[in-house]
């Protein structure tokens, strides 16, 4: 018993937790060794990058970004419904919606000035709060310049949705998304007028509440076709097909409902 009580009267000590220099960050000011210097924190590389475009490196490892933060989110949903409380916790909400319509891009040809018309359909799964599975397609089939009648591009792709909160009747929307796309386009030095690639792309757009079950709908989807030969700099670059889209798209569910 003496021995216990000793023990309960040792004073207690809060020792200073250290960080070993070699794996703070360097610079001006990031030299204390404390947990202090965290406010402190400098780049790594303080250097200015070069004006101008940006590189096909650099585009790869923005696609590369955007695909692992659209994987993150997608394992991440299921886990966010399984903190909900029990009357909600039976099943994720499903909110379910379809539309069409049609697009107008822009085929990033340089001094082609190549602008199509060509249908767009798409279907969302609203699932977590604003956000939801995103699945559509985008198509430059139709008008257009004398160089446009050798460029036809269709476009799949799928993704996250985030739908924002209800403005009277209007409905913002933004997306993140990675696909495919197949392209014929009048000549690019490689002889070969047809191919596929990988995409990434980023958006927004609005709905806008007409009546009962029934949204009209306008986007803008910027799109990255990766690995494009370029015959004017004869380089594998970035091709930006871009462009609007609008349509209108069916909420199923109850008349009106907004996500």
């Amino acid at each position: 018993m003496q021995a216990l009580q000793a023990r309960a009267i040792i004073p207690q000590r809060n020792y200073p937790m250290k960080i070993p220099r070699s794996v703070l960050f360097s610079g001006p000011g990031c030299w204390s060794d404390d947990l202090s210097s965290f406010c402190r924190l400098c780049p790594i590389n303080s250097g200015q990058s070069q004006p101008g475009l940006a590189s096909n490196q650099e585009m790869k490892n923005m696609g590369k970004k955007l695909a692992v933060a659209v994987a993150f989110l997608l394992v991440s949903i299921p886990s966010f419904a399984q903190v909900q409380p029990a009357a909600t916790a039976k099943g994720l909400p499903v909110h379910w919606s379809a539309g069409g319509g049609m697009d107008y891009w822009s085929g990033d040809w340089q001094n082609g000035d190549i602008n199509r018309w060509g249908p767009a359909a798409w279907v969302t799964a609203t699932m977590w709060h604003c956000l939801g599975i995103n699945v559509e397609g985008h198509s430059m089939i139709l008008g257009g310049n004398d160089a446009a009648s050798d460029y036809k591009l269709f476009v799949g792709e799928g993704g996250l949705m985030c739908t924002m909160g209800y403005w009277g009747r209007l409905q913002p929307i933004f997306k993140g998304q990675l696909g495919f796309a197949s392209l014929s386009q009048p000549g690019n030095g490689t002889g070969q007028h047809h191919s596929t690639y990988g995409t990434w792309a980023v958006g927004g757009g609005l709905e806008y509440h007409i009546k009962g079950h029934w949204w009209a709908r306008v986007d803008y989807t910027y799109d990255a076709l990766m690995d494009f030969h370029s015959s004017i700099t004869n380089q594998n670059h970035t091709l930006n097909p871009r462009g609007i889209a609008f349509g209108a798209t069916y909420r199923f569910g109850e008349a009106g409902t907004r996500f």
